[in-house]
């Protein structure tokens, strides 16, 4: 009779404990499956901000760093695009992590002198005199005006400020990036 009692309660619990697993991780592949689709959805929103902002972010580093098209560019379209970054970063800041954030912020002051007393716009960390020539190489013009949207220095570190800040929206993207030999020497 013992004998009986036990082999009615393991065909009782075993039913019971298929069930019970199943239950289990049915729900955690659901959430997971949930998860993955929230990382998606997140991902692409950063991807379409980041296509909004990427031209005007690469004018920004041409311009200052004096590379690519950086002689049709002048101070004022300059700024303009940094008001165009930073109000699509800066409005969608909580879909960004914290250390593009911080990769943002420090590309943004190695680029921009912001802080030059109330009620003046930013000035761009770069050199007039190259700016000047480069209009005139250009077949452009400078505006005199213009040299006052310049600060007469360059941050030595901007180049690397501008690769953190790369490397950072790749990997908020999904991207896996690799330092390349030439940054990996120091």
């Amino acid at each position: 009779m013992n004998m009986e009692v036990i082999k009615l309660l393991i065909s009782t619990l075993t039913p019971l404990t298929v069930v019970f697993i199943g239950y289990f991780l049915n729900k955690t592949l659901a959430q997971r499956g949930k998860e993955r689709r929230d990382s998606e959805k997140l991902i692409e929103k950063r991807l379409e901000i980041y296509s909004e902002i990427a031209l005007p972010l690469n004018h920004i580093y041409c311009y200052v760093q004096d590379v690519g098209d950086y002689k049709i560019l002048d101070p004022e379209g300059v700024l303009n695009n940094k008001r165009t970054t930073d109000r699509l970063f800066h409005m969608y800041r909580p879909i960004w992590s914290r250390k593009t954030i911080y990769a943002y912020k420090n590309f943004s002051s190695a680029s921009f002198s912001i802080f030059n007393g109330s009620g003046t716009e930013a000035k761009i960390r770069t050199i007039s005199k190259e700016k000047k020539a480069a209009a005139v190489l250009g077949n452009g013009e400078w505006l005199e005006e213009w040299a006052e949207r310049i600060t007469e220095e360059r941050d030595p570190n901007y180049h690397k400020e501008f690769v953190k800040l790369m490397n950072a929206f790749s990997a908020d993207l999904g991207y896996q990036y690799t330092k390349s030999k030439q940054s990996s020497k120091k």
